[in-house]
């Protein structure tokens, strides 16, 4: 069954009375929109039936709603844990996903692997606003202090994320795109082959 916060408010609507503050619009794209060739619609559903649907129908999707459950999530986390600090023995990797400072959060990982489990070790978010230039020099502080010397991150916003952490770094490969990176987080399997990659020099 379909669930979620727009879900949920348009369950609501069905319901509500005048003056109710909620109005609920559903539509496929045709209906609002009669220029839209429907042999594009045609083409998207027969390439992804379950994905045009949500996309040109205004079907809710019901078909990855148990990828990860409440459940499954809170079965992962310690919640007695806020941070684990650094560990000598131990190889860090780092994940960060960039934002240009006025709509989006710019978001770090950094985390470990014991035999085939994950481990998150430390995250951070900077909400916006903010300067990306700022959050660049306090992420890579943090990375130094794990020892983590590459970071991976997706394709966003072209150059200035490279050249930003470039600024600190004696390296730069770039992978695949932020695509490959949900293939293989759906696949449980996260590898250090998805999307661009900056190193950074640790101290």
């Amino acid at each position: 069954m379909p669930a979620g916060v727009l879900y949920g408010t348009r369950i609501a609507g069905i319901s509500a009375k005048d003056n109710d503050p909620i109005l609920v619009w559903q539509a496929d794209t045709r209906t609002m929109n009669p220029c839209v060739p429907q042999q594009v619609i045609d083409a998207a559903t027969e390439q992804d039936p379950a994905s045009a649907a949500a996309e040109w129908l205004a079907h809710f999707r019901s078909d990855v709603q148990a990828l990860l459950t409440c459940e499954a999530v809170q079965a992962c986390i310690s919640f007695d844990v806020r941070e684990r600090a650094p560990m000598q023995s131990v190889r860090y990797f780092g994940f960060v996903d960039p934002s240009g400072g006025s709509a989006d959060s710019m978001t770090l990982a950094i985390g470990h692997q014991e035999h085939d489990v994950v481990i998150v070790d430390a995250l951070r978010e900077i909400k916006p606003p903010f300067s990306p230039e700022s959050v660049v020099r306090e992420f890579s502080a943090l990375l130094k202090s794990y020892r983590v010397s590459k970071i991976t991150g997706d394709r966003y916003a072209g150059e200035w994320p490279r050249e930003l952490f470039a600024s600190m770094a004696s390296s730069m490969n770039r992978r695949k795109n932020r695509n490959r990176i949900c293939i293989a987080t759906c696949c449980l399997r996260l590898t250090a082959a998805s999307s661009t990659s900056w190193t950074t020099r640790a101290s």
